[in-house]
């Protein structure tokens, strides 16, 4: 067995390599320690710069495991910290920004990395949204798959969005979506919550986002609440503590599709084949990014029938001055730009060339965003004469 791995320059010694963490399958550290050193390549741009938490199972899948969001002392100098504000204090947290570190958190036996959604030079502001499609049980894929697919509808077709998916390493899909860091969590997290709204109303015998479990029945739970300051996702292609040692592994919408995926299918043996191929289907996250005004406008005026209106009061009457007709619904239609397709799309919600670059429900400044007083006031837009 081997005393120590050698990587990036740093020698990273290696205590009771042999000691076995999944007792049905024989996976020792060691065995852990190089899958992480395998996978340091295809792991750290999803890692790099985001504070971690770390559940660490000292004694295996057969012990107990615990969650440590704190860097210990005696974690060496090269590993880099972050300090993150919490109530009443701050924590000093880890951050994987080099493939020793990964192999020295094998080495502590955490098993399972889980990153902030947010990075470290801004903690409270969220580069990316998660929708985490959760079954009630291990035999129901297939419903996670068709849900998630539903989800990739509405955020790219019906709000202009870039979605993308992963196998969380357990039992569900991960729906992710880049963000250009412009809004907070909570405006994030109110975002993803009337989105699962919205799907919850289309297909309320299939998904839902009840909180109880009692309440759930068979349908697919969506859970948004890994949009909040300090929530951490597991990381991608990172382990999951369970038998079979399955990896959360980016996945293309087509393989969700595929009525033969099975949420067990990667592991760390057979994921192997992906690492080298460099960010795979998630190669255009990055370039994604962008801000969730539009997209927060249109999913705010949705009503169960498809077509975005506003169900509180009637526009007001300098609106509807300047209009030829009495007031009217707006086909969502009539809010969607571009060709219809599905690789590449480039389709962006109506009037996405002012609002791209703002926060959800920012005040934009004045004038007719538009061309239509109807549809400023539908975006929530200021118009001659309003009030802000």
């Amino acid at each position: 067995m081997a005393e120590e791995i050698a990587i990036g320059g740093i020698a990273v010694p290696l205590s009771h390599p042999d000691k076995v963490l999944f007792p049905g399958d024989g996976i020792t550290k060691e065995d852990l320690a190089r899958y992480y050193a395998d996978a340091a390549g295809a792991m750290l741009p999803w890692l790099r710069d985001r504070p971690i938490t770390m559940v660490r199972c000292p004694d295996g899948l057969s012990g107990q495991r615990f969650f440590q969001k704190n860097a210990p002392s005696y974690f060496p100098g090269w590993i880099r910290r972050a300090e993150v504000a919490k109530e009443g204090g701050r924590v000093e947290h880890a951050v994987c920004d080099q493939p020793a570190t990964l192999v020295y958190l094998a080495n502590q036996a955490c098993i399972e990395i889980h990153a902030f959604t947010s990075r470290a030079d801004k903690p409270d502001r969220p580069d990316q949204m998660v929708f985490d499609f959760d079954p009630p049980e291990d035999k129901r894929f297939a419903d996670v798959r068709r849900a998630a697919l539903r989800a990739r509808d509405l955020l790219d077709d019906g709000l202009g969005l870039t979605s993308f998916v992963r196998t969380s390493g357990g039992r569900g899909l991960h729906v992710h979506v880049a963000l250009n860091r412009r809004a907070g969590f909570e405006a994030v997290r109110e975002f993803a919550h009337r989105v699962a709204g919205v799907l919850a109303r289309r297909y309320p015998d299939a998904v839902t986002t009840e909180q109880r479990k009692d309440k759930r029945g068979e349908r697919i739970y969506i859970d948004v609440m890994h949009n909040a300051y300090a929530q951490t996702v597991a990381a991608s292609y990172g382990v999951r503590a369970r038998p079979g040692a399955p990896v959360a592994t980016p996945l293309s919408w087509a393989e969700v599709a595929d009525d033969d995926l099975e949420p067990g299918r990667f592991t760390t043996t057979t994921v192997r084949a992906r690492l080298d191929g460099g960010q795979g289907p998630w190669a255009d996250f990055t370039g994604s990014a962008r801000g969730l005004g539009e997209a927060g406008r249109v999913v705010a005026a949705f009503g169960d029938g498809g077509v975005a209106g506003r169900g509180d009061t009637a526009p007001a009457a300098h609106v509807l001055a300047t209009l030829n007709e009495p007031a009217q619904l707006i086909p969502l239609g009539m809010l969607l730009a571009g060709p219809p397709g599905r690789e590449g799309d480039s389709r962006q919600p109506y009037g996405q060339r002012h609002h791209d670059d703002h926060a959800y429900d920012p005040d934009p400044g004045g004038g007719s965003c538009h061309g239509n007083p109807l549809l400023d006031y539908l975006f929530r837009c200021p118009y001659p004469g309003s009030q802000g």
